[in-house]
Protein backbone atom coordinates (compact mmCIF):
# COMPACT_ATOMS: atom_id res chain seq x y z
CA UNK A 1 0.00 0.00 0.00
CA UNK A 2 1.39 3.44 -0.93
CA UNK A 3 2.07 5.87 1.79
CA UNK A 4 -0.06 8.59 1.78
CA UNK A 5 1.24 12.42 1.57
CA UNK A 6 -0.85 15.39 3.01
CA UNK A 7 0.26 19.15 1.62
CA UNK A 8 -0.30 21.67 4.14
CA UNK A 9 -0.44 24.34 1.09
CA UNK A 10 -2.11 24.17 -2.08
CA UNK A 11 -0.60 26.82 -5.06
CA UNK A 12 -3.67 28.29 -7.12
CA UNK A 13 -4.08 27.08 -10.29
CA UNK A 14 -5.52 30.36 -11.47
CA UNK A 15 -3.47 33.13 -9.45
CA UNK A 16 -0.21 30.52 -8.55
CA UNK A 17 -1.09 31.55 -5.01
CA UNK A 18 0.02 29.77 -2.44
CA UNK A 19 -3.44 29.03 0.36
CA UNK A 20 -3.97 26.80 3.44
CA UNK A 21 -6.09 23.56 2.86
CA UNK A 22 -8.98 25.09 4.49
CA UNK A 23 -9.29 28.22 2.14
CA UNK A 24 -8.24 26.72 -1.33
CA UNK A 25 -11.95 25.90 -2.42
CA UNK A 26 -13.08 29.44 -1.22
CA UNK A 27 -10.26 30.99 -2.97
CA UNK A 28 -10.94 28.81 -6.39
CA UNK A 29 -14.72 29.46 -6.34
CA UNK A 30 -13.86 33.24 -5.79
CA UNK A 31 -10.51 33.42 -8.21
CA UNK A 32 -12.45 31.37 -11.34
CA UNK A 33 -14.95 33.93 -11.09
CA UNK A 34 -12.50 36.75 -12.11
CA UNK A 35 -12.52 38.68 -15.46
CA UNK A 36 -9.54 38.85 -17.87
CA UNK A 37 -8.71 40.38 -20.59
CA UNK A 38 -8.44 37.53 -23.77
CA UNK A 39 -4.22 37.25 -24.18
CA UNK A 40 -4.65 37.38 -27.65
CA UNK A 41 -6.73 40.40 -28.08
CA UNK A 42 -9.82 39.72 -29.28
CA UNK A 43 -11.86 42.51 -27.05
CA UNK A 44 -13.22 40.01 -24.94
CA UNK A 45 -13.37 39.13 -20.92
CA UNK A 46 -13.61 35.60 -20.24
CA UNK A 47 -13.69 34.34 -16.54
CA UNK A 48 -10.55 32.52 -15.32
CA UNK A 49 -12.03 29.44 -15.62
CA UNK A 50 -13.02 29.49 -18.67
CA UNK A 51 -10.18 31.46 -20.29
CA UNK A 52 -8.56 27.74 -21.50
CA UNK A 53 -11.26 26.99 -23.45
CA UNK A 54 -11.43 30.35 -25.04
CA UNK A 55 -8.21 30.68 -25.75
CA UNK A 56 -8.45 27.18 -27.59
CA UNK A 57 -11.45 28.62 -29.62
CA UNK A 58 -9.89 32.41 -30.07
CA UNK A 59 -10.13 33.75 -33.85
CA UNK A 60 -7.07 35.36 -32.63
CA UNK A 61 -4.64 32.53 -31.81
CA UNK A 62 -3.36 31.44 -34.83
CA UNK A 63 -2.30 35.34 -35.39
CA UNK A 64 -0.58 35.31 -32.21
CA UNK A 65 0.74 32.17 -31.68
CA UNK A 66 2.50 33.05 -35.04
CA UNK A 67 4.00 36.00 -34.29
CA UNK A 68 5.21 34.34 -30.67
CA UNK A 69 6.86 31.62 -32.82
CA UNK A 70 8.00 34.34 -34.93
CA UNK A 71 9.71 35.89 -32.21
CA UNK A 72 11.26 32.42 -30.75
CA UNK A 73 12.62 31.62 -33.90
CA UNK A 74 14.42 35.14 -33.92
CA UNK A 75 15.39 34.70 -31.12
CA UNK A 76 16.67 31.33 -31.66
CA UNK A 77 18.44 32.07 -34.54
CA UNK A 78 19.97 35.18 -33.10
CA UNK A 79 21.71 33.00 -30.43
CA UNK A 80 22.83 30.12 -33.13
CA UNK A 81 24.46 33.29 -34.97
CA UNK A 82 26.03 34.68 -31.93
CA UNK A 83 27.28 30.86 -31.18
CA UNK A 84 28.17 30.61 -34.80
CA UNK A 85 30.57 33.67 -34.48
CA UNK A 86 31.96 32.82 -31.55
CA UNK A 87 32.77 29.18 -33.25
CA UNK A 88 34.09 31.25 -36.20
CA UNK A 89 36.10 33.23 -34.18
CA UNK A 90 37.47 30.39 -32.25
CA UNK A 91 38.50 28.26 -35.34
CA UNK A 92 40.01 31.32 -36.58
CA UNK A 93 42.28 31.73 -33.87
CA UNK A 94 42.87 28.23 -34.00
CA UNK A 95 43.97 28.30 -37.53
CA UNK A 96 46.27 31.40 -36.80
CA UNK A 97 47.49 29.43 -34.01
CA UNK A 98 48.57 26.07 -36.25
CA UNK A 99 49.86 28.65 -39.14
CA UNK A 100 52.53 30.49 -36.66
CA UNK A 101 53.35 26.76 -35.18
CA UNK A 102 54.02 25.39 -38.15
CA UNK A 103 55.84 28.96 -39.50
CA UNK A 104 57.64 28.58 -36.12
CA UNK A 105 58.15 24.36 -36.93
CA UNK A 106 59.81 25.18 -40.06
CA UNK A 107 62.27 28.27 -39.26
CA UNK A 108 63.18 25.68 -36.31
CA UNK A 109 64.31 23.06 -39.33
CA UNK A 110 66.09 25.92 -41.22
CA UNK A 111 68.09 26.86 -38.10
CA UNK A 112 68.87 23.15 -37.10
CA UNK A 113 69.92 22.44 -41.07
CA UNK A 114 72.25 25.43 -39.97
CA UNK A 115 73.59 24.11 -37.10
CA UNK A 116 73.99 20.55 -38.47
CA UNK A 117 75.90 22.52 -42.07
CA UNK A 118 78.10 24.66 -39.23
CA UNK A 119 78.21 21.28 -37.12
CA UNK A 120 79.79 19.60 -40.19
CA UNK A 121 82.24 22.43 -41.18
CA UNK A 122 83.65 22.83 -37.50
CA UNK A 123 84.41 19.02 -37.69
CA UNK A 124 86.26 19.58 -41.02
CA UNK A 125 88.17 22.36 -39.61
CA UNK A 126 88.79 20.66 -36.72
CA UNK A 127 90.17 17.59 -38.88
CA UNK A 128 92.58 20.01 -40.95
CA UNK A 129 93.31 21.78 -38.13
CA UNK A 130 94.71 18.31 -36.47
CA UNK A 131 96.60 17.15 -39.75
CA UNK A 132 98.34 20.83 -39.76
CA UNK A 133 99.49 20.33 -36.41
CA UNK A 134 100.25 16.70 -37.00
CA UNK A 135 102.43 17.42 -39.76
CA UNK A 136 103.80 20.03 -38.72
CA UNK A 137 105.46 18.19 -35.50
CA UNK A 138 106.35 15.69 -38.07
CA UNK A 139 108.20 18.08 -39.62
CA UNK A 140 109.97 19.09 -36.30
CA UNK A 141 111.48 15.41 -35.76
CA UNK A 142 112.77 15.67 -39.14
CA UNK A 143 114.27 19.12 -38.77
CA UNK A 144 115.31 17.82 -35.13
CA UNK A 145 117.16 14.96 -36.76
CA UNK A 146 119.07 16.76 -39.10
CA UNK A 147 119.69 18.73 -37.16
CA UNK A 148 121.74 16.55 -34.84
CA UNK A 149 123.14 14.92 -38.23
CA UNK A 150 124.51 18.51 -38.95
CA UNK A 151 125.82 18.68 -35.42
CA UNK A 152 127.35 15.63 -35.59
CA UNK A 153 129.46 16.12 -38.90
CA UNK A 154 130.44 19.45 -37.28
CA UNK A 155 131.88 17.50 -34.42
CA UNK A 156 133.95 14.78 -36.76
CA UNK A 157 135.23 18.12 -39.05
CA UNK A 158 136.02 20.08 -35.82
CA UNK A 159 137.89 16.90 -34.90
CA UNK A 160 139.66 16.14 -38.16
CA UNK A 161 140.76 19.88 -38.38
CA UNK A 162 141.95 19.21 -34.28
CA UNK A 163 143.94 16.46 -36.09
CA UNK A 164 145.43 18.23 -38.83
CA UNK A 165 146.60 21.44 -36.44
CA UNK A 166 148.10 18.54 -33.89
CA UNK A 167 150.07 17.38 -37.56
CA UNK A 168 151.23 20.32 -38.70
CA UNK A 169 152.08 21.24 -35.05
CA UNK A 170 154.16 18.32 -34.37
CA UNK A 171 155.83 18.92 -38.19
CA UNK A 172 156.83 22.18 -37.17
CA UNK A 173 158.50 20.68 -33.84
CA UNK A 174 160.47 17.88 -35.79
CA UNK A 175 161.78 20.52 -38.57
CA UNK A 176 162.79 22.49 -35.54
CA UNK A 177 164.58 19.40 -33.88
CA UNK A 178 166.00 18.59 -37.07
CA UNK A 179 167.39 22.09 -37.57
CA UNK A 180 168.72 22.01 -34.04
CA UNK A 181 170.32 19.05 -34.66
CA UNK A 182 172.51 20.71 -37.91
CA UNK A 183 173.78 23.39 -36.49
CA UNK A 184 174.74 21.35 -33.47
CA UNK A 185 175.98 18.76 -35.81
CA UNK A 186 177.77 21.93 -37.83
CA UNK A 187 179.67 23.11 -35.08
CA UNK A 188 180.75 19.56 -33.47
CA UNK A 189 181.77 17.36 -36.46
CA UNK A 190 183.85 18.25 -39.21
CA UNK A 191 183.55 19.44 -42.38
CA UNK A 192 183.40 15.80 -44.49
CA UNK A 193 180.96 14.35 -42.18
CA UNK A 194 179.28 17.18 -43.12
CA UNK A 195 179.18 16.69 -46.43
CA UNK A 196 178.59 13.21 -46.24
CA UNK A 197 175.63 13.52 -43.58
CA UNK A 198 174.01 16.32 -46.08
CA UNK A 199 172.75 14.38 -48.87
CA UNK A 200 170.47 12.29 -46.14
CA UNK A 201 169.59 15.54 -44.97
CA UNK A 202 168.49 16.60 -47.83
CA UNK A 203 166.64 13.70 -49.21
CA UNK A 204 165.31 13.71 -45.47
CA UNK A 205 164.61 17.41 -45.94
CA UNK A 206 162.81 17.03 -49.33
CA UNK A 207 160.63 14.30 -48.07
CA UNK A 208 159.63 16.09 -45.19
CA UNK A 209 158.72 18.99 -47.85
CA UNK A 210 156.94 16.65 -50.21
CA UNK A 211 155.14 15.06 -47.14
CA UNK A 212 154.34 19.09 -46.07
CA UNK A 213 153.12 19.70 -49.34
CA UNK A 214 151.25 16.57 -49.39
CA UNK A 215 150.02 17.58 -45.76
CA UNK A 216 149.05 21.17 -46.84
CA UNK A 217 146.97 19.98 -50.14
CA UNK A 218 145.40 17.32 -48.27
CA UNK A 219 144.22 19.93 -45.19
CA UNK A 220 143.34 22.33 -47.85
CA UNK A 221 140.97 19.87 -50.04
CA UNK A 222 139.43 18.66 -46.80
CA UNK A 223 139.02 22.26 -45.38
CA UNK A 224 136.88 23.29 -48.80
CA UNK A 225 135.30 20.08 -48.76
CA UNK A 226 134.53 21.05 -44.97
CA UNK A 227 133.74 24.81 -45.94
CA UNK A 228 131.88 23.07 -49.12
CA UNK A 229 129.73 20.97 -46.78
CA UNK A 230 129.52 23.33 -43.95
CA UNK A 231 127.70 25.69 -46.80
CA UNK A 232 125.99 23.36 -48.24
CA UNK A 233 124.28 22.46 -44.48
CA UNK A 234 123.58 26.42 -43.97
CA UNK A 235 121.57 26.44 -47.36
CA UNK A 236 119.89 23.29 -46.16
CA UNK A 237 119.28 25.23 -43.03
CA UNK A 238 117.85 27.93 -44.90
CA UNK A 239 115.53 26.31 -46.74
CA UNK A 240 114.45 24.79 -43.96
CA UNK A 241 114.03 27.68 -42.00
CA UNK A 242 112.50 29.14 -45.06
CA UNK A 243 110.17 26.00 -45.52
CA UNK A 244 109.09 26.16 -41.61
CA UNK A 245 108.79 29.99 -41.92
CA UNK A 246 106.26 29.20 -44.40
CA UNK A 247 104.49 26.70 -42.71
CA UNK A 248 104.18 28.48 -39.81
CA UNK A 249 102.85 31.48 -41.75
CA UNK A 250 100.38 29.40 -43.47
CA UNK A 251 99.58 27.62 -40.57
CA UNK A 252 98.89 31.21 -38.68
CA UNK A 253 97.11 32.11 -41.62
CA UNK A 254 94.85 29.54 -41.68
CA UNK A 255 94.30 29.29 -37.91
CA UNK A 256 93.46 33.64 -37.98
CA UNK A 257 91.03 32.55 -40.65
CA UNK A 258 89.92 29.46 -38.15
CA UNK A 259 89.34 31.32 -35.73
CA UNK A 260 87.25 34.16 -37.41
CA UNK A 261 85.01 31.56 -38.66
CA UNK A 262 84.84 30.28 -35.50
CA UNK A 263 84.07 33.82 -34.10
CA UNK A 264 81.47 34.03 -37.18
CA UNK A 265 79.91 30.92 -35.89
CA UNK A 266 79.76 31.74 -32.17
CA UNK A 267 78.07 35.23 -33.16
CA UNK A 268 75.37 32.88 -35.59
CA UNK A 269 75.17 30.38 -32.63
CA UNK A 270 74.39 33.25 -29.84
CA UNK A 271 72.06 34.57 -32.15
CA UNK A 272 70.04 31.40 -32.88
CA UNK A 273 70.16 30.65 -29.05
CA UNK A 274 68.80 33.93 -29.16
CA UNK A 275 65.94 33.39 -31.30
CA UNK A 276 65.54 29.57 -30.26
CA UNK A 277 64.57 30.91 -26.86
CA UNK A 278 62.44 33.63 -28.48
CA UNK A 279 60.48 30.84 -30.52
CA UNK A 280 60.38 28.49 -27.03
CA UNK A 281 58.61 31.77 -25.65
CA UNK A 282 56.63 31.84 -28.39
CA UNK A 283 55.73 28.67 -28.09
CA UNK A 284 54.92 28.42 -24.64
CA UNK A 285 53.22 31.18 -25.15
CA UNK A 286 50.97 29.80 -28.07
CA UNK A 287 50.27 26.49 -26.04
CA UNK A 288 49.22 28.47 -23.47
CA UNK A 289 46.49 30.62 -25.40
CA UNK A 290 45.86 27.28 -26.94
CA UNK A 291 44.64 25.70 -23.74
CA UNK A 292 43.18 28.66 -22.88
CA UNK A 293 40.84 28.18 -25.89
CA UNK A 294 40.68 24.15 -25.45
CA UNK A 295 39.57 24.93 -21.93
CA UNK A 296 36.61 28.09 -22.98
CA UNK A 297 35.64 25.31 -25.87
CA UNK A 298 35.50 22.71 -23.28
CA UNK A 299 33.74 25.12 -20.42
CA UNK A 300 30.99 26.35 -23.48
CA UNK A 301 30.59 22.77 -24.77
CA UNK A 302 30.16 22.06 -20.90
CA UNK A 303 27.64 25.06 -20.74
CA UNK A 304 25.70 24.32 -24.00
CA UNK A 305 25.59 20.43 -22.79
CA UNK A 306 24.26 21.09 -19.40
CA UNK A 307 21.64 24.02 -21.16
CA UNK A 308 20.61 21.61 -23.42
CA UNK A 309 19.77 18.89 -20.53
CA UNK A 310 18.13 22.01 -18.58
CA UNK A 311 16.00 23.00 -21.73
CA UNK A 312 15.06 19.12 -22.31
CA UNK A 313 14.31 18.98 -18.59
CA UNK A 314 12.26 21.60 -18.93
CA UNK A 315 10.63 20.80 -21.90
CA UNK A 316 9.59 17.68 -19.43
CA UNK A 317 8.08 19.40 -16.89
CA UNK A 318 6.33 22.02 -19.33
CA UNK A 319 4.71 19.46 -21.46
CA UNK A 320 3.90 17.18 -17.87
CA UNK A 321 2.57 20.64 -16.84
CA UNK A 322 0.81 20.81 -19.77
CA UNK A 323 -0.78 17.62 -19.66
CA UNK A 324 -1.36 17.62 -16.40
CA UNK A 325 -3.46 20.70 -16.68
CA UNK A 326 -5.26 19.49 -19.08
CA UNK A 327 -6.18 16.46 -17.90
CA UNK A 328 -7.21 18.31 -14.88
CA UNK A 329 -9.26 20.85 -16.73
CA UNK A 330 -10.53 17.63 -19.02
CA UNK A 331 -11.66 16.12 -15.39
CA UNK A 332 -12.72 19.13 -14.13
CA UNK A 333 -14.84 19.91 -17.55
CA UNK A 334 -16.14 15.93 -17.35
CA UNK A 335 -17.20 15.98 -13.49
CA UNK A 336 -19.02 19.63 -14.18
CA UNK A 337 -20.63 17.56 -17.22
CA UNK A 338 -22.00 14.97 -14.98
CA UNK A 339 -22.45 16.69 -12.17
CA UNK A 340 -19.69 14.93 -10.21
CA UNK A 341 -21.16 11.85 -10.77
CA UNK A 342 -18.10 9.06 -9.87
CA UNK A 343 -17.77 5.74 -11.67
CA UNK A 344 -18.44 2.90 -9.83
CA UNK A 345 -19.41 0.20 -12.04
CA UNK A 346 -16.12 -0.83 -13.28
CA UNK A 347 -16.56 0.18 -16.71
CA UNK A 348 -15.80 2.80 -18.41
CA UNK A 349 -15.79 4.32 -21.60
CA UNK A 350 -12.50 6.87 -22.79
CA UNK A 351 -12.72 8.74 -25.79
CA UNK A 352 -9.36 10.63 -26.85
CA UNK A 353 -9.30 13.67 -28.88
CA UNK A 354 -7.06 15.26 -30.94
CA UNK A 355 -5.36 11.63 -31.53
CA UNK A 356 -2.23 13.18 -34.25
CA UNK A 357 -1.17 15.98 -31.91
CA UNK A 358 -1.32 13.73 -29.03
CA UNK A 359 0.86 11.42 -30.70
CA UNK A 360 3.57 13.90 -32.04
CA UNK A 361 3.54 15.22 -28.24
CA UNK A 362 4.20 11.54 -27.04
CA UNK A 363 7.05 11.11 -29.98
CA UNK A 364 8.93 13.74 -27.62
CA UNK A 365 8.11 12.40 -24.44
CA UNK A 366 7.29 9.74 -22.85
CA UNK A 367 4.26 11.25 -20.30
CA UNK A 368 1.42 9.03 -20.70
CA UNK A 369 -2.10 9.96 -20.71
CA UNK A 370 -4.47 9.34 -17.69
CA UNK A 371 -8.07 8.84 -17.72
CA UNK A 372 -10.53 9.77 -15.08
CA UNK A 373 -10.39 7.97 -11.98
CA UNK A 374 -13.06 5.15 -11.60
CA UNK A 375 -13.67 2.17 -9.25
CA UNK A 376 -14.38 -1.50 -9.81
CA UNK A 377 -17.81 -0.87 -7.12
CA UNK A 378 -18.79 1.19 -4.35
CA UNK A 379 -16.13 2.59 -2.42
CA UNK A 380 -13.76 -0.43 -3.74
CA UNK A 381 -10.23 0.02 -5.62
CA UNK A 382 -9.72 3.64 -7.16
CA UNK A 383 -8.79 2.64 -10.99
CA UNK A 384 -6.84 4.92 -13.75
CA UNK A 385 -5.64 3.85 -17.26
CA UNK A 386 -2.39 5.00 -18.13
CA UNK A 387 -1.74 5.12 -21.94
CA UNK A 388 1.51 5.66 -23.63
CA UNK A 389 0.42 6.47 -27.50
CA UNK A 390 3.96 6.32 -29.07
CA UNK A 391 4.95 3.22 -26.34
CA UNK A 392 8.15 2.21 -24.19
CA UNK A 393 11.05 0.58 -24.30
CA UNK A 394 11.08 -2.21 -27.07
CA UNK A 395 7.83 -1.33 -28.60
CA UNK A 396 8.63 2.17 -28.53
CA UNK A 397 8.00 4.07 -31.74
CA UNK A 398 5.61 1.23 -32.84
CA UNK A 399 2.77 0.40 -30.84
CA UNK A 400 -0.10 2.05 -28.50
CA UNK A 401 0.86 0.72 -24.41
CA UNK A 402 -1.62 0.86 -22.18
CA UNK A 403 -2.08 -0.32 -18.40
CA UNK A 404 -4.11 -0.60 -15.47
CA UNK A 405 -3.03 1.42 -12.30
CA UNK A 406 -4.32 0.88 -9.14
CA UNK A 407 -4.02 4.11 -7.01
CA UNK A 408 -4.19 5.89 -3.66
CA UNK A 409 -7.85 5.88 -2.78
CA UNK A 410 -9.66 6.94 0.21
CA UNK A 411 -10.75 3.35 1.05
CA UNK A 412 -7.79 1.74 0.79
CA UNK A 413 -8.03 0.48 4.87
CA UNK A 414 -10.89 -1.12 3.98
CA UNK A 415 -9.98 -3.65 0.81
CA UNK A 416 -7.95 -6.66 1.35
CA UNK A 417 -3.89 -6.26 -0.20
CA UNK A 418 -2.35 -7.25 -2.61
CA UNK A 419 -4.97 -7.05 -4.71
CA UNK A 420 -4.90 -7.85 -8.86
CA UNK A 421 -7.35 -6.87 -10.78
CA UNK A 422 -8.24 -8.47 -13.94
CA UNK A 423 -9.50 -6.73 -16.65
CA UNK A 424 -10.65 -6.38 -20.50
CA UNK A 425 -9.64 -3.19 -22.71
CA UNK A 426 -11.01 -2.82 -25.88
CA UNK A 427 -10.14 -0.44 -28.46
CA UNK A 428 -13.11 0.46 -30.36
CA UNK A 429 -13.34 0.25 -33.98
CA UNK A 430 -15.70 3.19 -35.67
CA UNK A 431 -16.95 2.14 -38.90
CA UNK A 432 -19.95 4.03 -40.53
CA UNK A 433 -21.39 1.24 -40.31
CA UNK A 434 -21.67 -0.55 -36.85
CA UNK A 435 -22.31 -3.63 -37.48
CA UNK A 436 -19.03 -4.09 -39.07
CA UNK A 437 -16.89 -3.37 -36.14
CA UNK A 438 -14.10 -5.47 -35.04
CA UNK A 439 -12.78 -4.17 -31.50
CA UNK A 440 -9.26 -5.14 -30.49
CA UNK A 441 -9.56 -6.79 -27.12
CA UNK A 442 -6.35 -7.16 -24.82
CA UNK A 443 -6.00 -8.79 -21.36
CA UNK A 444 -4.86 -6.84 -18.70
CA UNK A 445 -3.38 -7.54 -14.80
CA UNK A 446 -2.35 -5.03 -12.47
CA UNK A 447 -1.07 -4.30 -9.29
CA UNK A 448 -0.51 -1.58 -6.75
CA UNK A 449 2.85 -0.13 -7.87
CA UNK A 450 4.79 -1.32 -4.53
CA UNK A 451 3.23 -4.75 -4.57
CA UNK A 452 6.15 -7.50 -4.86
CA UNK A 453 4.21 -9.73 -6.80
CA UNK A 454 5.26 -9.85 -10.05
CA UNK A 455 2.76 -10.99 -13.19
CA UNK A 456 2.56 -11.06 -16.50
CA UNK A 457 -0.28 -9.19 -19.08
CA UNK A 458 0.49 -6.05 -16.89
CA UNK A 459 0.74 -3.83 -19.79
CA UNK A 460 -1.31 -4.11 -23.43
CA UNK A 461 0.32 -3.56 -26.72
CA UNK A 462 -1.70 -2.26 -29.96
CA UNK A 463 0.57 -1.97 -32.65
CA UNK A 464 0.27 1.50 -34.89
CA UNK A 465 -0.04 -0.69 -38.20
CA UNK A 466 -3.09 -2.08 -36.79
CA UNK A 467 -4.69 1.53 -35.67
CA UNK A 468 -4.39 3.06 -38.85
CA UNK A 469 -5.68 -0.10 -40.93
CA UNK A 470 -8.97 -0.07 -39.74
CA UNK A 471 -11.82 2.87 -38.61
CA UNK A 472 -10.35 2.79 -34.82
CA UNK A 473 -9.45 6.57 -35.98
CA UNK A 474 -12.24 8.96 -36.79
CA UNK A 475 -12.83 12.64 -36.42
CA UNK A 476 -9.27 12.48 -34.84
CA UNK A 477 -10.27 10.22 -31.59
CA UNK A 478 -9.96 6.93 -30.42
CA UNK A 479 -12.23 5.29 -28.04
CA UNK A 480 -11.13 2.79 -25.10
CA UNK A 481 -12.97 0.74 -23.25
CA UNK A 482 -12.29 -1.24 -19.77
CA UNK A 483 -14.14 -3.90 -18.33
CA UNK A 484 -13.14 -5.07 -14.83
CA UNK A 485 -13.79 -9.21 -14.82
CA UNK A 486 -12.13 -10.42 -11.60
CA UNK A 487 -10.26 -9.39 -8.59
CA UNK A 488 -7.74 -11.68 -7.22
CA UNK A 489 -7.39 -12.38 -3.19
CA UNK A 490 -4.23 -13.72 -2.38
CA UNK A 491 -5.91 -16.23 -0.27
CA UNK A 492 -8.54 -17.05 -2.53
CA UNK A 493 -7.33 -16.92 -5.78
CA UNK A 494 -9.64 -15.28 -8.63
CA UNK A 495 -13.34 -14.28 -7.35
CA UNK A 496 -15.69 -12.70 -9.32
CA UNK A 497 -16.73 -8.93 -8.73
CA UNK A 498 -20.18 -8.09 -7.83
CA UNK A 499 -20.39 -4.46 -9.67
CA UNK A 500 -23.76 -3.07 -10.26
CA UNK A 501 -24.95 -4.00 -13.93
CA UNK A 502 -25.86 -0.48 -16.56
CA UNK A 503 -24.65 2.10 -18.65
CA UNK A 504 -21.11 2.69 -18.30
CA UNK A 505 -19.54 5.63 -18.33
CA UNK A 506 -18.01 7.51 -21.01
CA UNK A 507 -15.29 10.09 -20.84
CA UNK A 508 -13.62 12.17 -23.45
CA UNK A 509 -10.64 14.32 -23.66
Amino acid sequence: MDTKITFQKTSCYFCSEWLDDKTVKGHLLTCGQVLEKCPYNCLSYIQRKNMDNHVKNCVKRDEKSVLVQNVADDIQNERLMSIEENLTFLRKSLNEEIRMRHDLIVELGHLKKRNQITDEWTSKVSEVLNLLQKRIEEEKECRQLEIKDFHGVIDNLLKQFQEIKGFRKDMARTLGSIETKIVSKTNLDTNAAYEDDVPEWKTTCKRLENELERLRFQSSDDINDCVKYISAINDKMNQIEMLQQNQHNITDDGLMHSLSRLDKIETELTATSGLLSNVNDRTVKTDYNVKQLLNTVNEIEDKSDKVVKQVDIYKELVYETKQSLADLEEHLRVQRQFNMITNIRGHLIWRINHYERKLNDAKESEVPLKSPLFSNKHYGYSLRLDVYLNGIGTWKNRNLIACLTVVNGDYDTLLPWPCKLKADIILREQPENLNDATDITKLVITKKRNDRLEYQNQFIHIPHQVINSGAYIRNDSIVLEVKILKTFDSYNGFKPDTPNSGTPTTQII
